[in-house]
């Protein structure tokens, strides 16, 4: 048997609600009842119906303020509400929408109005569940793919250290400490990857804390010694004498810097320059990442980096790109990209302390 919709009827007229009882008769639903704004975002809280039929006067709380406060609640605020009331004129209606209501009816209401109107609703309400089951499902598979992902890195991890305690000659050495590395890099992707999903879906989860900046930019550097060395690239760190502590999430801003400093080392050419330049003004992170003059980027990969994280994402930039700028702007900063002189790239980001 199929589940009932439900639908909660909030008017303090008893009259009311027995006329709009009698009007859904037919429908089969299930009917929920308030006669107090009070007494309806308890209901709707405790009950979750599927369509709320709220009348803007009613004691102790308007409508109006009902509907605000429905729609400011996370858990709630995808439930339809219809607002059912004398309209004096467009600026209640205006009001209603204002305060987030999915539709008006007028009094006196026509039962085949209510009707179409209350189907509409839940057709609607029938999409959106559909959808947030298939996110919720998504989130779970990706959990389950990070989870089973990391089952296989963290031994690769532990035994590549093992092995790099016990290794000889230089060549085993040198390929270990390769295996190591791209393991090293692939978890942290995945933590990105992580990261990037959550601010999408929950918004930003920002933990700060006093982060020596030349001292976490100096950490980062050792991360690439490696990749740097079989480049033959000149690496210069140009930090401030005196270095400054910044109030910021340190992980996240580490994991920014580091996709910037890893894209500016694979774009760079064999013998190449990278640059990264630190400064601290009004007790604000600076810092820049220079790509050497020979770096070779497509004439409109400037004008396609700004495009990411917005809902024209353009697909061939780097995913890595587009999590730095997700993971900026959820620090209250931004990052920005121009062309170096005379080539090349200049990449520079900006984090408010």
């Amino acid at each position: 048997m199929p589940i009932r919709n439900t639908i909660l009827i909030a008017d303090d007229d008893p009259i009311t609600r027995d006329m709009l009882t009698a009007m859904l008769a037919d429908e089969h639903y299930g009917l929920i009842f308030a006669a107090g704004g009070l007494e309806t975002m308890t209901k709707v809280g405790d009950l979750m119906p599927d369509v709320i039929l709220l009348d803007v006067i009613m004691p102790d709380m308007d409508g109006f303020e009902v509907c605000r406060r429905l729609k400011a609640d996370a858990r709630l605020q995808n439930i339809p509400v219809i607002m059912v009331s004398v309209l004096k004129g467009k600026e209640d209606m205006i009001q209603g929408f204002d305060a987030g209501a999915d539709d008006f009816l007028s009094k006196p209401v026509n039962a085949t109005e209510l009707r179409a109107r209350i189907r509409s609703m839940l057709r609607i309400k029938k999409r959106y569940d559909e959808l947030k089951n298939t996110l919720n499902f998504r989130e779970s598979l990706e959990n389950r793919i990070f989870h089973d992902l990391r089952e296989v890195l963290y031994p690769l991890l532990g035994y590549s250290d093992i092995l790099m305690k016990k290794a000889e000659p230089p060549d085993d050495m040198k390929h270990i400490r390769n295996l190591s590395h791209a393991a090293f890099r692939l978890d942290n992707s995945l933590s990105d990857l992580l990261t990037a999903t959550r601010i999408y879906a929950e918004g930003p989860v920002i933990t700060r804390s006093d982060t020596d900046m030349n001292l976490l930019i100096s950490e980062i550097r050792l991360c690439h010694e490696d990749a740097v060395r079989e480049k033959h690239i000149t690496l210069i760190l140009d930090l401030p004498e005196n270095s400054r502590k910044i109030f910021l999430d340190a992980n996240l801003f580490q994991s920014v810097m580091d996709h910037l400093l890893l894209n500016a080392v694979r774009a760079s050419p064999e013998g190449g320059m990278v640059v990264v330049q630190a400064s601290y003004p009004d007790n604000q992170p600076r810092i820049r990442i220079r790509i050497s003059d020979e770096g070779n980027y497509p004439d409109d990969f400037f004008d396609r980096f700004i495009l990411v994280g917005s809902k024209k994402d353009i697909p061939e930039i780097e995913s890595g790109l587009a999590f730095c700028k997700t993971a900026a702007r959820a620090m209250g900063g931004q990052i920005s990209a121009e062309r170096g002189t005379p080539g090349g790239a200049v990449f520079t980001v900006e984090i408010s302390d």
